[in-house]
């Protein structure tokens, strides 16, 4: 699952947040919950920019 978190955030010029590199693996018949996909995230140290 890690590989393919990277190369969606990659792609995305790392701008995408968890919700979005979420929604990118949907169609991509990749099941998984949102909430492990922000574990993961975290885990890699992939900084999420908060908008507010």
């Amino acid at each position: 699952m890690i590989p393919e978190i990277q190369r969606v955030y990659e792609a995305s010029y790392s701008i995408y947040g968890v919700r979005k590199v979420w929604r990118q693996l949907k169609p991509q018949a990749i099941g998984v919950a949102r909430c492990t996909i922000e574990r993961l995230m975290k885990a890699l140290q992939i900084l999420m920019v908060a908008r507010g």
